[in-house]
Formats: structure tokens, C-alpha cells, sequence
């Protein structure tokens, strides 16, 4: 007897990469299991194609100097913890049903960032150097010579690799996580930017990033405080309700 088509036979990956968990819940292993490999054999493409473009450090990846693309390795940092882990996906990590379930959340998110292709993640890039420094490294070195050119774009890996570790630290001193989500992180990373720019030392624009913060944490609570001394203390009582 013929063999039953599994249940995602024909679908696209990313058609199986958006069904809804409970319908991979109810599939049986054998049709889970292929939609896993169906899937994991794209991501690991994707992994695979950033990670040649990138060198690991301890902080995690950064671009290689040789790379063929200048690319944002957002994704890849991401799905590694950093350079922490292995990103290898399939059905030989996945020993169990939960396992497999795992994985295909894990994929689903990797593939839906931008930054998972060499297209996306250049285009990331390029739209962070835009608003850090004005423009892009290709708007930068438009009409140099080749030798002009290799230093401008040597130069933004600097600026970018320092802007990106002194707001790393930035976040350190302030008692959040690397990948914190500041609610100024725009304003503080175009501070440091500019700063970096014009030459002045890490150390300095750190400093004064923190002491920038401070500064706008304390008008902050000024604000509150005088916008409270100032307030009906009934405004906001209801009138009707019994005692009054």
C-alpha cells in the first residue's frame, strides 16, 4: 500500500512556516518531522550564508573585513546567544515532539527577521549608518578612488563597531541587558554616534551618555514633582460618591 503524501506536501516554507501551532500540534511525528526538515534546511542556508560574512568575537559576531557584504548580523547574533551557540537546525537536534515544536518556533522567528538574508540585513545596515551618521558608506565614498574608498568604508566599521560596544556598555551601567529595549536607546545612539564621528573617545562619550541620562532622569521627576504641586488634590475625585 502506497504511503499517505505528508500533510504539508506541495505547501512553500513559508506557508509551513505560518500554519499555527495547534495545527503542527496535531500532526502526527512523521508529517511534523518533515515539515521540520522542509524548513530547516532553509534556515540553515540563511545561517549559513551570514556566517560566512561574519567573524566571532566574545561580544558575538561582527563582519569580517573581507566580506563580500557589508551586512547588519543582527539575526545571526540572535539565533547564536551571541556567538554562545550553534544554530543547526534539523530533525537529528530534535529527539521529541516538543523538541520539534521548539525548533519550528525558533525557526519561524529567525526567518521573520529582516536580517536573516544577505538582502535584508544590508538593508538594515545601511538604514542604521544612515540615521547614525547621515548617510550610508556607499553615499560616503560615491566618487572616490579606490584606495579613498576602502578607508571610508574601514572607517565606518570602526565608528559602528565602537558606537555599538560604547551603547552595549551604556546599557551595562544603567542595570539592563544587552539587547534591552531603552526607551531613548534612538536619542542616546545618535548622541554616541556623533561623538564617535567627530573623533572623541569611547571612554568620554560613554561618560557623558551616562551623565546625559542622569540629567534627563532627574528633569524628568522635576517635571512630575511640579506638575503635582501644582494639582487640585480633588480633581479627580468623584463628587457623588458617598462623604462628599
Amino acid at each position: 500500500m502506497a504511503k499517505q503524501p505528508f500533510a504539508t506536501e506541495g505547501m512553500t516554507v513559508n506557508e509551513i512556516l505560518n500554519l499555527s501551532y495547534d495545527t503542527l500540534s496535531k500532526m502526527s511525528t512523521r508529517d511534523l518531522s518533515r515539515a521540520l526538515r522542509t524548513v530547516s534546511l532553509a534556515a540553515n542556508k540563511r545561517v549559513n550564508r551570514l556566517t560566512a560574512q561574519a567573524r566571532k568575537t566574545k561580544e558575538g559576531y561582527i563582519p569580517k573585513k573581507s566580506a563580500r557584504h557589508n551586512i547588519s548580523l543582527d539575526a545571526l547574533n540572535a539565533i547564536t546567544r551571541d556567538g554562545k551557540t550553534k544554530a543547526v537546525f534539523g530533525v537529528k537536534q530534535a529527539k521529541t515532539r516538543n523538541q520539534m515544536l521548539s525548533q519550528m518556533k525558533e525557526i519561524r522567528g529567525f526567518m521573520g527577521m529582516k536580517t536573516s538574508t544577505i538582502k535584508g540585513a544590508t538593508e538594515v545596515r545601511k538604514e542604521a549608518e544612515k540615521r547614525l551618521f547621515g548617510k550610508t558608506r556607499e553615499q560616503a565614498a560615491r566618487g572616490k578612488t579606490k584606495k579613498e574608498r576602502a578607508a571610508i568604508y574601514s572607517r565606518y566599521d570602526k565608528n559602528m563597531s565602537a558606537v555599538y560596544e560604547t551603547y552595549r556598555k551604556f546599557l551595562e551601567m544603567k542595570g539592563l541587558a544587552k539587547h534591552a529595549q531603552y526607551d531613548d536607546s534612538g536619542v542616546v545612539l545618535n548622541m554616541i554616534a556623533g561623538a564617535i564621528a567627530s573623533g572623541e573617545p569611547p571612554e568620554k562619550v560613554l561618560a557623558d551618555a551616562i551623565n546625559k541620562a542622569n540629567q534627563a532622569y532627574i528633569d524628568r521627576i522635576d517635571e512630575i514633582n511640579e506638575a503635582l504641586e501644582g494639582a487640585d488634590p480633588f480633581e479627580f475625585i468623584d463628587n457623588d460618591d458617598e462623604g462628599f
